[in-house]
């Protein structure tokens, strides 16, 4: 678990790396254990599919260290400056007739 601490945080493991690490410390009855406690959603989250419902974050990447520790950083992929991408503000600011 020391490498968690790694001061380069792309050399430092993954989630599944340290799920799969822990996993097979913890031994296979309490792995299946807490494995099925997520059964239930499952069956759950297949029904709401089936139902028409979406499973949004299914939808969507997972997050990773780039796109959690940057922010504000300018998207490569558009052509803005730094802060283009922040949304104007919706109602007047003090007073002023402008949006």
């Amino acid at each position: 678990m020391l490498n968690c601490w790694e001061a380069e945080p792309l050399t430092r493991p993954t989630f599944q790396s340290l799920s799969d690490r822990i996993g097979s410390m913890l031994g296979e009855p309490v792995t299946k254990f807490y494995i099925d406690l997520n059964d239930p959603y499952l069956v759950m989250n297949k029904e709401r599919i089936q139902g028409g419902q979406n499973d949004y974050l299914q939808m969507v990447s997972p997050p990773d260290f780039e796109t959690l520790s940057s922010p504000n950083r300018p998207r490569p992929t558009l052509n803005t400056t730094r802060y283009d991408y922040i949304p104007k503000p919706s109602r007047p600011l003090f007073g002023s007739s402008k949006p």
